[in-house]
Protein backbone atom coordinates (compact mmCIF):
# COMPACT_ATOMS: atom_id res chain seq x y z
CA UNK A 1 0.00 0.00 0.00
CA UNK A 2 1.48 3.37 -1.47
CA UNK A 3 0.79 5.90 2.06
CA UNK A 4 2.46 9.01 0.11
CA UNK A 5 2.95 9.80 -3.82
CA UNK A 6 4.78 12.47 -4.71
CA UNK A 7 1.91 15.14 -4.98
CA UNK A 8 1.24 14.22 -1.97
CA UNK A 9 4.60 14.18 -0.40
CA UNK A 10 5.20 17.92 -1.94
CA UNK A 11 2.35 19.22 -0.30
CA UNK A 12 3.12 18.56 2.79
CA UNK A 13 6.70 19.88 2.27
CA UNK A 14 5.38 23.19 1.36
CA UNK A 15 2.75 23.01 3.70
CA UNK A 16 5.48 22.61 6.09
CA UNK A 17 7.70 25.63 4.66
CA UNK A 18 4.69 28.01 4.74
CA UNK A 19 3.79 27.10 8.28
CA UNK A 20 7.55 28.11 9.23
CA UNK A 21 7.25 31.25 7.68
CA UNK A 22 3.88 32.06 9.21
CA UNK A 23 5.70 31.34 12.83
CA UNK A 24 8.34 33.65 12.22
CA UNK A 25 6.37 36.73 11.22
CA UNK A 26 4.02 36.20 13.80
CA UNK A 27 7.30 36.59 16.19
CA UNK A 28 6.50 39.32 18.35
CA UNK A 29 2.89 39.75 17.19
CA UNK A 30 1.91 40.25 20.53
CA UNK A 31 4.32 42.85 21.12
CA UNK A 32 2.59 46.50 22.41
CA UNK A 33 3.13 49.89 23.93
CA UNK A 34 1.15 50.18 27.25
CA UNK A 35 0.37 53.07 28.94
CA UNK A 36 -2.25 54.94 30.84
CA UNK A 37 -2.90 58.26 28.49
CA UNK A 38 -2.89 59.15 25.08
CA UNK A 39 -3.01 63.28 25.67
CA UNK A 40 -0.38 65.09 27.72
CA UNK A 41 -1.89 68.92 28.82
CA UNK A 42 1.27 71.48 28.84
CA UNK A 43 4.50 71.63 28.15
CA UNK A 44 6.49 69.34 30.06
CA UNK A 45 4.03 67.29 30.94
CA UNK A 46 5.13 63.35 31.30
CA UNK A 47 4.01 59.88 31.06
CA UNK A 48 6.04 56.55 30.84
CA UNK A 49 5.04 54.19 28.53
CA UNK A 50 6.24 50.56 28.44
CA UNK A 51 7.00 48.07 25.69
CA UNK A 52 5.44 44.52 25.92
CA UNK A 53 6.03 41.35 24.51
CA UNK A 54 9.40 41.55 23.37
CA UNK A 55 12.03 38.50 24.09
CA UNK A 56 13.70 38.74 27.24
CA UNK A 57 16.92 41.23 26.62
CA UNK A 58 15.94 42.30 23.46
CA UNK A 59 16.82 46.11 23.17
CA UNK A 60 13.61 48.33 22.45
CA UNK A 61 14.16 51.59 20.52
CA UNK A 62 11.52 54.60 21.07
CA UNK A 63 11.28 57.20 18.24
CA UNK A 64 8.51 60.06 18.26
CA UNK A 65 7.35 61.06 14.82
CA UNK A 66 7.46 64.67 15.78
CA UNK A 67 9.99 65.66 18.50
CA UNK A 68 8.70 69.32 18.21
CA UNK A 69 5.66 68.27 19.72
CA UNK A 70 7.02 65.29 22.01
CA UNK A 71 9.72 63.88 22.78
CA UNK A 72 10.87 60.01 23.92
CA UNK A 73 14.08 58.47 25.62
CA UNK A 74 13.42 54.99 27.39
CA UNK A 75 9.63 55.24 26.88
CA UNK A 76 9.27 58.18 29.29
CA UNK A 77 7.32 60.55 26.93
CA UNK A 78 7.79 64.30 27.21
CA UNK A 79 5.57 67.21 25.91
CA UNK A 80 6.91 70.08 23.78
CA UNK A 81 4.11 71.73 22.10
CA UNK A 82 0.63 71.67 21.10
CA UNK A 83 -0.14 68.67 18.70
CA UNK A 84 0.04 65.19 18.10
CA UNK A 85 2.77 62.61 17.27
CA UNK A 86 3.22 58.78 17.11
CA UNK A 87 5.30 57.22 19.61
CA UNK A 88 6.90 54.05 18.16
CA UNK A 89 8.47 51.71 20.13
CA UNK A 90 10.72 48.52 17.91
CA UNK A 91 13.00 45.74 18.72
CA UNK A 92 14.63 43.49 16.04
CA UNK A 93 14.67 39.77 16.70
CA UNK A 94 18.04 37.60 16.60
CA UNK A 95 16.36 34.94 14.40
CA UNK A 96 18.46 32.02 13.29
CA UNK A 97 19.20 32.35 9.76
CA UNK A 98 17.49 35.26 9.22
CA UNK A 99 20.63 38.62 9.04
CA UNK A 100 19.50 41.20 8.96
CA UNK A 101 15.81 40.26 10.98
CA UNK A 102 13.07 42.62 10.08
CA UNK A 103 12.42 44.65 13.09
CA UNK A 104 9.26 44.40 15.09
CA UNK A 105 6.88 47.46 15.96
CA UNK A 106 4.49 49.07 18.13
CA UNK A 107 2.87 52.21 18.25
CA UNK A 108 0.98 54.55 20.48
CA UNK A 109 -0.47 58.05 19.72
CA UNK A 110 0.27 61.08 21.93
CA UNK A 111 -1.84 64.42 21.76
CA UNK A 112 -0.43 67.39 23.50
CA UNK A 113 -2.76 69.75 24.45
CA UNK A 114 -1.81 73.56 26.06
CA UNK A 115 -4.27 75.21 27.89
CA UNK A 116 -4.54 78.97 27.77
CA UNK A 117 -4.03 80.70 30.89
CA UNK A 118 -7.28 81.98 32.71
Amino acid sequence: MKLFGKKTLALALALTMVLSLCSFTAFGADFAISGTTHELTGVGATTQLQAIGQPEGAEVTWNSTDTGVATVSGGLVTAVASGSTTITASYTPAAEGEQPATPVTATWNINVVILAEQ
